[in-house]
């Protein structure tokens, strides 16, 4: 199943199965029955899940200043949301601010005067989150913007 919908049905003889069309941002439910057939008889065994989130694939951002505030864009992404972090410093190490936007689609206003003076780092993520769990894709590449 594919974020709870079915999406195939397959008949495997053997210990091993790849389903090789997961798309990234979607969560995949996997069960298997255990089945055998003894003397035309029909026997089926426990069945169990096992459930994988394939990570949301990296965004590409913009970032434009305008005269009070900074609009952070993406295009739209299989996913629950994105993390913004934007920093003094590339590295990201301290002085990190963070906002979280719940939708597939980030159009995000951020109001000029809570940056720092100068030159400003920003960099975004997907997420997915399926029955409690979360993914995380990787970080955009850096965009600067100046105050």
């Amino acid at each position: 199943k594919r974020n709870g919908s079915s999406v195939k049905t397959v008949n495997v003889s053997g210990t091993k199965y790849t389903y090789s069309s997961c798309k990234s941002g979607y969560a995949y439910t996997m069960t298997v029955t255990p089945t055998a057939t003894i003397k035309g008889e029909k026997i089926s065994g426990k069945a169990s899940s096992a459930t994988a989130i394939i990570k949301p694939t990296k965004p590409s951002i913009t970032a434009k200043v305008k005269k009070s505030n900074v609009n952070i864009k993406a295009s739209k992404r299989a996913c629950t949301g994105y993390q913004i972090q934007i920093c003094k410093s590339k590295k990201f190490k301290s002085g990190v601010k963070k906002y979280t936007v719940k939708s597939t689609t980030l159009n995000k206003n951020i109001k000029r005067s809570s940056l720092k003076k100068g030159k400003n780092y920003i960099r975004v993520r997907a997420y997915k989150t399926y029955n409690g769990k979360t993914a995380y894709g990787n970080w955009s590449k850096i965009k600067s913007v100046k105050r």
